[in-house]
């Protein structure tokens, strides 16, 4: 499973952030990463990704931030897979 960079469960990600997550990323050593953040317009943000050097692999299933309280088992919830060039 790929690194996942973490915000908040509600968070979004705003195109001005592209540029610093992608170098934090980096200066981290993280070459892959998913989002899973279920924001309007996504793929505008995945472009933004693409324009700043990020390539789009793929979907795959990661777990969710939110642990069902009956179970406190984390669900499987779609997200994006992408790599830092």
């Amino acid at each position: 499973m790929p690194p996942i960079f973490a915000t908040e469960p509600s968070g979004v990600i705003f195109d001005a952030d592209i540029p610093a997550i992608l170098t934090e990323l980096k200066e981290l050593g993280i070459g892959e990463f998913t989002i899973s953040v279920g924001q309007t317009d996504m793929a505008t943000l995945l472009w933004g990704f693409a324009e700043h050097g990020a390539a789009v692999n793929g979907l795959v299933k990661v777990k969710s931030a939110y642990a069902d309280w009956t179970t406190g088992e984390h669900s499987m919830v779609p997200a994006f897979h992408l790599t830092i060039a």
